[in-house]
């Protein structure tokens, strides 16, 4: 299973370098670009409804009934029982790699911090700048407008909320839908649409600004 995921994740990343090197960020007039990349198929520089777009970029998220806004303090995970408690520390504007927060059962939650100050700070002291949720985890998530990443998440669900993504792949058994604002900011659903992988579906949100 494992191997199978990287497989995809690799394909992922061939066919998102192919896109950036092909869009034209000059061309004010965004047109649909699609391409089959292997089994992908890849769609970039989509019609964004910017209005329904908005909706979805306010790096808002509520986990567990907590509502979260990153970039948040890393002491914030607390209060859905997630506590970073490994000693070390990021220099000024660095971020983490590898550095997870852990409940009590010990699970990890998938985050990256960042220290957008100018000097050295501790992992405590940071800022989460991405958090990832994905579906076999025990924590319940709520995005902007209601829209409640469970079993029954579809990519028409979210375009029906968010408009078309900026950037979109389908693949044979996946699904992937980018919303992007700039420089490290962004929302991502990659959804595996087999009934035996969609527990490895998940949501990442990364706002390192």
């Amino acid at each position: 299973m494992k191997k199978l995921i990287a497989v995809i994740t690799a394909a992922l990343i061939i066919a998102l370098s192919l896109c950036a090197c092909g869009s034209d960020s000059s061309n004010s007039d965004r047109e649909d670009v699609s391409q089959e990349t292997g089994t992908a198929i890849v769609s970039t520089n989509n019609k964004v409804d910017e209005a329904k777009k908005k909706k979805l970029m306010t790096w808002s998220i509520n986990l567990n009934g907590v509502d979260f806004k990153l970039p948040c303090d890393a002491s914030e995970l607390k209060k859905i029982g997630f506590e970073y408690t490994e000693s070390g520390s990021l220099e000024s504007k660095k971020y983490s790699i590898g550095v997870y927060p852990k409940n009590s059962e010990g699970k990890s939650l998938s985050s990256q911090l960042w220290n957008p100050t100018d000097q050295t700070l501790s992992y405590q002291d940071c800022k989460v700048g991405e958090i990832k949720i994905g579906l076999g985890e025990d924590l319940k998530a709520v995005l902007p407008e209601g829209l409640r990443f469970d079993e029954k998440i579809t990519s028409k669900k979210i375009k029906k909320l968010y408009g078309e993504p900026d950037n979109y792949i389908k693949g044979k058994n996946y699904e992937v839908l980018k919303y992007e604002e700039g420089i490290n900011q962004f929302i991502e659903f990659f959804l595996y649409t087999e009934e035996r992988m969609q527990k490895y579906s998940s949501v990442a949100i990364q706002n390192f600004s």
